[in-house]
Order: structure tokens, then C-alpha cells, then sequence
């Protein structure tokens, strides 16, 4: 496989990494989860071309100076993948004569990170890279490849539909069954921009990637499946990069745990939710079974566009609802269940939910008119029946933006208060609208609790002077 030498001295220092003891050999899915991260799709197969893998591990020495050679001695008995393996998506069988060609995946994104690396060194001497700078798996080069084909917020464009039959991995899509407008797609620029953000080391688990753990979880006992899920794969979509890596899975939380032990990776489990890695870490591992986040119904979800779900069984991408992925193709942020389920959302979710929609909208996502109606709506009755509730849900919903201070964002903010509040019928109440008193006993001639929903707040200008400001200023 033709590859330049840096990449293949990068190559070589990650196995040396994954080898401590220098027995030179380091296990099969190590070299699998780095050939995909350079854009090589069908890396089991090259394994298999190559002749130096013996049970799970590959003498990796060998293996690179077959690389570089390009031998063409190749065993011609091919091995049975296993069912639930970790595959790159549908392509063309790799040859020994497409092997050739070098994978652009990672190439030009390490071309494009030399200069930066090489600055801290030596002029004209390579960078060592460290166990925390592995360039397998950077963000930096996730951005750079999801990037190349068009600017952040511009959806990708190699989105396609598949059909769930055509699925070669159908037992990883047993647990979708029961949702009803379930839909899947690929994209090969999603999934080797996953492939590579994942290649990086988890927080608190040594060299161990975040493919490393998949495998690990998928491979062990009970078939087990764990999917990626929110707004890491949702933006994707659009050629931006997450932080967040959170997921969720068919198996119980505590069978989970067992094989982390086994694996010797520090979790904590509570209930239904893991946490794999550095619980105090910037960055780590965490999500919930699938039967309480995943497959519920749509009405338990936040957002259309934030329930989208990643398989790397297929390398697929799933829509529960049939919904997710035209909201994030039309940039809108949309509730995720028909009209008629549209109180049971609010009554799930809260106020927070409601806070959480001008929290996106201020990010730039779309609205439909009737949905921003409603939601302004229902939060003015919050408001209005428990104000010192809503103020903290608000609080806690818009905790980042409450810490920015951002002038653009507030004032993008304070224009869809107006808007909404306008769009919700709320205009100026006149004192004489407002329900008499039959008793004085409070001495103000009105009861409070009689007003309509938005008495509290008599004009657009009312609702974000006294209600909004307030809450959005700091302690």
C-alpha cells in the first residue's frame, strides 16, 4: 500500500505505543482502527492480503515493510468476517492493484499539520508524537476532511438513503424495530470523519481508543451494540465538529460494566447510565441504554434533529422518526412528534425544553411559525403558574449563554422574545380586559389568578424587560 514515510513512521509509532513490551505485534483491531482513520475502508481485507495476522494479533513490523513494498505474494483464501465487526461502508473489493492508490483520508490532513507540529521542535526534524498527540483520531483532522468538500453549516453531499434489507449487520438494527417511520442513511464523509474523531484515546484509559471500547463492548459475551447519538452525529452532517462523544446501547449497563472490568477500564454505573473513562476529565465516554433514551417515543425527545443515531456495524446513519434528518438538512429546529402529542411533549419535557428551543435558534436553526407559537405559548403559562420554577429551569437551560455574555447572541435572543410573543397573539392587555374582584380582600381590585395565561407580561417589551433580563443575569 503505497503511503508516504511520515505516515508510515506515524504508523509504526502508534503501534510501538500500542506494543510496550516490544513483542512486535499488536492486536488486529488496532491496525484495522488506523488503516480506517487513513481513509482505507476495506482494512480488514488488507490484512488479509498482507498474510501477517495470526489469530488477533499482526506482527506490525512486518506488515508496515509490506506496506512500503507493495509485494504482490497475496493469499488467495479470504477470511469469514465476523457478523457484529466493526466494517467500513459498501465499496469496492480492495486489490492489490487499488491498494496502491495512497488514502487521502489522513495524507493531506497531516500535510496540513507538519508546519504547526515542527514549530515546536527542531527545524527539518520530524515531531515525536506523544500518547496524547496521536494524529490517528484528531479533531483537527476531522474538521480538515469534513471541510474539504464545503464550508461549516453546508450539509455534506454524499448523504444517501439505504435500504434496511441491504444492511449487511441486520441483528445491530433489532432494537429500531419497533419505531415507525425508521429510516437510515450513509455518507463516506461521516463516516471517516467519525472513524477518526473516535481513533482518539479515551480520557483515563491510556492508549485505549474510543473504537477500542466499541469493539470491546460489541465483541464480548452477549451481542452487544453501541451507537453513537445527538449532537456529535448531527453536526457532522452539516461539516462541523463536536466535543461531546455520547452514546447509547442494547445491552444492560451493568453488562457493561462487567466487561469494562474485564478490559480494565474505569466506569462508573448508575442505574442505566455508564460513564467509560475520567469521570473528572474534560472529556469522556457516557450514554444511557437504548430502551431509555433511544427507541421511546418521539414525544420523549427534545428536538427532531438532535435524535439521530450512528451505527458502526454498518457505518450508518439512523433516523428513529424519519423526521431527525430532514430537520438537519432543512437547519430546523423542530418538535419531534405530531400536533396532537404536542402537550404530552411539554408535559415530559417542562419548561426546559421550551428554553432549550430559543437556545437553538439563537445558533441559527429554522422555525416553523405555529411551532414557535405554541412553545411561546406554553412558556408564558410556565411563567405565569410558577415563575420562580421556570426562572431556574431557564437558568439551567441557558447556562452558557447566561456565562458568555454574548451582545450578538442576547440580542438575537431579545428578537425572538418579540417575535414569538407576537406570533403567540400576546398584545397589549387592557385594564379593563382584566376580571374583576368580587372580594377586596387583596385591596387591588384584580385576582392575580384570574388573569389570562400572560397576564403577567402585557407586551413583548414586558416579557423580556422583566422576565428574560432578570434571568439571564448573572449572580
Amino acid at each position: 500500500m503505497s503511503l508516504r514515510s511520515s505516515e508510515l513512521e506515524l504508523l509504526q509509532q502508534h503501534f510501538q505505543h500500542h506494543d510496550p513490551h516490544g513483542t512486535g505485534q499488536v492486536q488486529r483491531v488496532v491496525v484495522c482502527n488506523a488503516l480506517k482513520a487513513l481513509g482505507c475502508g476495506s482494512a480488514e481485507r488488507v490484512l488479509e492480503l498482507s498474510g501477517f495476522e495470526e489469530g488477533d494479533q499482526v506482527a506490525y513490523a512486518e506488515f508496515l515493510d509490506w506496506l512500503m513494498r507493495g509485494d504482490n505474494s497475496y493469499p488467495t483464501t479470504p477470511r469469514k468476517p465476523k457478523p457484529t465487526e466493526l466494517a467500513a461502508p459498501p465499496q469496492d473489493e480492495l486489490t492489490p492493484e487499488k491498494v496502491q492508490a495512497p488514502a487521502h483520508a489522513a495524507a493531506e490532513s497531516q500535510q496540513a499539520q507538519e508546519p504547526r507540529a515542527s514549530s515546536k521542535g527542531q527545524q527539518g526534524q520530524e515531531p515525536r508524537v506523544s500518547s496524547k498527540a496521536i494524529p490517528l483520531g484528531f479533531r483537527e483532522q476531522a474538521t480538515e476532511l469534513v471541510e474539504r468538500g464545503g464550508p461549516p453549516g453546508a450539509l455534506v453531499d454524499d448523504l444517501q438513503e439505504v435500504d434496511i434489507l441491504d444492511l449487511p449487520n441486520k441483528s445491530a438494527m433489532a432494537c429500531w424495530r419497533s419505531c415507525p417511520g425508521l429510516r437510515v442513511y450513509r455518507s463516506r464523509t461521516v463516516t471517516e470523519a467519525l472513524r477518526l474523531i473516535c481513533s482518539a484515546p479515551v480520557p483515563g484509559l491510556g492508549s485505549t481508543s474510543y473504537l477500542d471500547v466499541f469493539e470491546a463492548l460489541t465483541h464480548s459475551g452477549w451481542e452487544h451494540h453501541i451507537f453513537l447519538f445527538g449532537g456529535l452525529v448531527r453536526d457532522i452532517l452539516r461539516r462541523k465538529v463536536g466535543n461531546d462523544i455520547d452514546i447509547t446501547f442494547s445491552a444492560p449497563a451493568a453488562e457493561l460494566e462487567q466487561i469494562c472490568k474485564q478490559h480494565g477500564y474505569k466506569c462508573t454505573l448508575e442505574g442505566d447510565y455508564i460513564l467509560i473513562g475520567d469521570a473528572n476529565g474534560e472529556e469522556y465516554l457516557e450514554g444511557m441504554v437504548v430502551t431509555h433514551n433511544g427507541i421511546t417515543p418521539p414525544e420523549n425527545s427534545d428536538f427532531s434533529m438532535n435524535w439521530v443515531f450512528y451505527d458502526f456495524c454498518n457505518d450508518i446513519i439512523i433516523d428513529k422518526t424519519g423526521h431527525a434528518v430532514e430537520a438537519v438538512i432543512a437547519n430546523r429546529c423542530e418538535i419531534p412528534c405530531p400536533r396532537a402529542k404536542w402537550d404530552s411533549w411539554v408535559a415530559i419535557g417542562g419548561s426546559r425544553v421550551l428554553f432549550r428551543y430559543y437556545k437553538f435558534l439563537i445558533r441559527g436553526y429554522e422555525y416553523d411559525d405555529k411551532e414557535m407559537s405554541y412553545i411561546a405559548e406554553r412558556l408564558l403559562d410556565f411563567w405565569f403558574r410558577d415563575p420562580e420554577e421556570t426562572i431556574a429551569n431557564g437558568r439551567e437551560a441557558l447556562n452558557a449563554l447566561i456565562s458568555s455574555q454574548d451582545a450578538r447572541k442576547f440580542e438575537r435572543l431579545r428578537q425572538l422574545v418579540f417575535i414569538s410573543f407576537t406570533m403567540a397573539g400576546h398584545k397589549q392587555v387592557k385594564p379593563h380586559s382584566l376580571t374583576r374582584q368580587k372580594s377586596v380582600d387583596l385591596g387591588q381590585g384584580y385576582n392575580a389568578r384570574q388573569l389570562p395565561a400572560h397576564g403577567r407580561f402585557l407586551c413583548a417589551s414586558s416579557w423580556w424587560s422583566r422576565g428574560w433580563l432578570p434571568m439571564l443575569t448573572p449572580f
